[in-house]
């Protein structure tokens, strides 16, 4: 295994080894971190699964896989309920801010993990066997914004999905990946949004 981005280990070397070897396969990603397996890419993950579980080779000495070394970024939500445009894009800053808060990120997964919004409450992640549950405590990433209620996080499906009561209403949201939506009353007006 080897990525082209990979200060520790540089991709030469996994091609000089793998060249040398009669029955040597290279899994190169293009760009890629350090650590290219179990980090969830199918073209990485898929040849080494088969490998270890069947038995099966890749059908070419060397898999060409696309990666990145970080995530997109994602700009710091507003800091105030007025400054969102609507429900969708105030729902998608807590989920953004949420799961990008370092709690969350360096959480072991093991018990549960309660971290501070930025402007009061709180958020609770309960593990469970397929998923983990949200709760939130008046939690208000932005100010005039707590939210109050409960959601998941599923762990197959990569979706999040939450239940809150607003200011002036309450809001149904989903995510999964390339799909947002949410419904429910949004300032006291009815709200149906996609994106």
């Amino acid at each position: 295994l080897g990525a082209d981005d990979d200060p520790i280990t540089p991709i030469a070397g996994a091609r000089a080894i793998a060249g040398r070897l009669t029955d040597g396969y290279l899994i190169h990603t293009t760009g890629g971190a350090h650590v290219t397996y179990g980090r969830g890419d199918a073209c990485v993950d898929g040849a080494i699964d088969a490998f270890l579980l069947q038995r099966r080779l890749p059908a070419s000495r060397t898999i060409d896989c696309p990666g990145d070394v970080t995530d997109a970024y994602v700009p710091r939500s507003p800091t105030s309920a007025a400054s969102f445009a609507d429900a969708l894009e105030a729902m998608t800053a807590v989920e953004n801010e949420v799961f990008a808060d370092p709690s969350y990120v360096l959480w072991d997964g093991r018990a549960e993990v309660r971290f501070g919004c930025r402007a009061g409450g709180f958020v609770a992640i309960i593990p469970e066997t397929v998923r983990d549950a949200i709760r939130f405590a008046d939690c208000q990433i932005a100010a005039g914004l707590p939210l109050t209620g409960t959601g998941d996080y599923t762990f197959d499906t990569g979706a999040v999905t939450w239940s809150v009561r607003v200011p002036g209403g309450s809001l149904e949201y989903e995510s999964s990946p390339g799909r947002r939506h949410v419904s429910g009353t949004w300032q006291g007006e009815a709200v149906d949004l996609t994106r």
